[in-house]
């Protein structure tokens, strides 16, 4: 702004160094010609000061551009650092959210999120490719549904209704999944047994979040260079689709968790048991097989 007023000085300057000797010179003379050589030379001279003094305001603008553009790469640090912080604030906060979320499932849904963790881990590629299917069939099932209703002319009204009771089912539906999959995720990397044990399947839980979240930090990080930033979301982005993905899968595979797998767990204790010997009342102490006596008496 100041550069753009000194601008606009130097060019008044100059537009007044031509006009006001011009129209002093052009006036009639006052008392005889001989005036007008000394009229003439003031005119000269006023027209060479404000030149000079306008060249002087130009040259003193030019060094004011000079000294402010080193500044320039120190704004661009402010603000790349401040873009970056502002990512990572946003990423800690979904991700606070996230772990908020994933406690209350694992609360009141237990037994549906190990359902669908299963079926994950049963078949991958199944679960993917059926969560791909339907998340291609998720608009024309909400067009089919609201064509349905439109037509009885009744339920017209029903319809935003029905939309809205579709978004939030499918919307738990990729909840659940994605923690599936992290659960899953968390089980691999901590290498444990789970099932029907809370506190290991909170652990497991946890952990495959906090990886998914270090993706996303790790893509934050690099917000501020144009084209690693670019490819460093889209990876992220990628990641969390894929899971998403699966997830659905494997929820529309297990039936919403309804339709539980028979599987059996077992620990090393158990299965070390042979099958002829039975445990006593203490956990972990196995019997052995009494001997049947043996009959000593003689035919007659």
């Amino acid at each position: 702004m100041v550069r753009k007023r000194a601008s606009r000085l130097s060019v008044f300057r100059l537009a007044l160094a031509l006009l006001v000797p011009f129209t002093f010179a052009t006036l009639p003379a006052s008392a005889s010609a001989q005036d007008a050589p000394t009229r003439i030379a003031r005119a000269v001279g006023l027209v060479v000061q404000k030149l000079a003094d306008g060249a002087q305001t130009a040259v003193s603008a030019f060094k004011a551009d000079l000294a402010v553009v080193p500044q320039a790469p120190e704004a661009e640090k402010i603000g790349a650092r401040s873009r970056t912080v502002r990512a990572i604030t946003a990423v800690g906060s979904v991700a606070v959210i996230g772990f908020i979320l994933a406690v209350i499932v694992l609360v009141s849904a237990q037994d549906p999120l190990e359902a669908v963790a299963r079926a994950a881990e049963r078949d991958i590629s199944a679960s993917f490719w059926m969560g791909l299917l339907w998340q291609a069939l998720a608009m024309p099932i909400v067009l089919a549904l609201s064509l349905l209703l439109a037509v009885t002319i009744i339920l017209i009204p029903a319809i935003p209704i029905a939309m809205l009771a579709w978004a939030l089912a499918y919307a738990g539906s990729l909840t659940l999944g994605l923690f599936a999959v992290t659960l899953v995720l968390g089980r691999a990397i901590l290498n444990r047994n789970t099932s029907h044990n809370r506190g290991a399947l909170l652990t497991s839980l946890m952990c495959g979040l906090a990886m998914l979240t270090v993706v996303w930090i790790g893509a934050a990080l690099f917000v501020s260079i144009p084209i690693a930033g670019i490819l460093a979301r889209l990876v992220a982005l990628a990641l969390t689709w894929v899971a998403a993905t699966v997830g659905l899968g494997a929820v529309v595979r297990s039936r919403v968790g309804t339709r539980r797998e028979d599987i059996e767990v077992t620990t090393e204790l158990e299965s070390a048991v042979p099958a002829w010997q039975t445990p006593t009342p203490v956990f972990g102490v196995v019997a052995a097989r009494r001997p049947t006596p043996v009959s000593t008496s003689t035919p007659e």
